[in-house]
């Protein structure tokens, strides 16, 4: 008679390990160092300024009664020459005060300069 054996195999049980715990490592990053920077100080500049062109006054011999008006070199002083009545002239300076009279230094077309009556002037 045969007696049937039975055999068992051991069945090895797999218990699951935890699964491993990662830990962060840390990683060196590499930071900038300050440097110092300068800075430019600004240089004043200059500007040019306008200086504004006067305009010239121009204004004519007048109430000589034909005779004309006399230049002088100062106010009040030495002869210099004639303007005729009707004459255009440039003042360039005055009025200036002399023996009682408002004098104004002209320019005649021709170019003469010397000191005028103001009176005399429209």
């Amino acid at each position: 008679t045969h007696t049937p054996t039975h055999t068992t195999t051991p069945t090895a049980t797999v218990t699951p390990s935890p699964a491993p715990t990662r830990t962060p490592t840390a990683t060196a990053t590499a930071s900038a160092t300050p440097t110092s920077t300068s800075t430019a100080i600004p240089t004043p500049t200059n500007t040019a300024t306008v200086t504004p062109t006067p305009t010239p006054i121009v204004a004519v011999v007048a109430n000589t009664k034909g005779r004309g008006l006399t230049l002088r070199w100062t106010p009040a002083g030495a002869f210099a020459g004639t303007l005729t009545e009707g004459a255009s002239v440039i003042i360039l300076n005055g009025p200036q005060k002399a023996e009682g009279r408002a004098w104004v230094k002209i320019q005649d077309a021709a170019g003469r300069t010397g000191w005028v009556a103001a009176d005399y002037l429209q």
